[in-house]
């Protein structure tokens, strides 16, 4: 009994992959969201390779920053970001709309991570 209990942990453990998704018609975020001037949303995110495509409706765009990542490349106010990131601990994701002093526009984000 002990024996099958081991087993199963570790076919659990196994099927839980090691972070990031790699089947492009399977994210693990695919959503659109409307973020006010200043705001942001923040995902956590276990080490492991990611893959992040994300729009903004303009003008001023959307920020990316990656946290605990290596090699991972941050971008502020751009309209599109197609980017892989290594995380190599647990770490963030943050998108954000860079605030113009309150004033700025709402922007419409896309977001997709594998």
């Amino acid at each position: 009994m002990k024996f099958f209990l081991v087993l199963l942990s570790v076919i659990t453990l196994t099927a839980c992959g090691s972070g990031g998704g790699d089947d492009e018609n399977d994210p693990i975020v695919n959503e659109q969201r409307t973020l006010g001037d200043g705001t942001l949303i923040s995902y956590a995110l276990p080490a492991g390779t990611y893959s992040l495509e994300a729009t903004s409706s303009g003008p001023n765009g959307l920020s990316v920053e990656w946290v605990g990542g290596a090699s991972c490349i941050n971008a502020n106010e751009v309209l599109t970001y197609k980017n892989n990131c290594k995380l190599t601990m647990a770490g963030q994701l943050i998108i954000s709309n860079p605030s113009t002093f309150g004033l700025g526009p709402s922007e419409i984000v896309t977001i997709k991570v594998w």
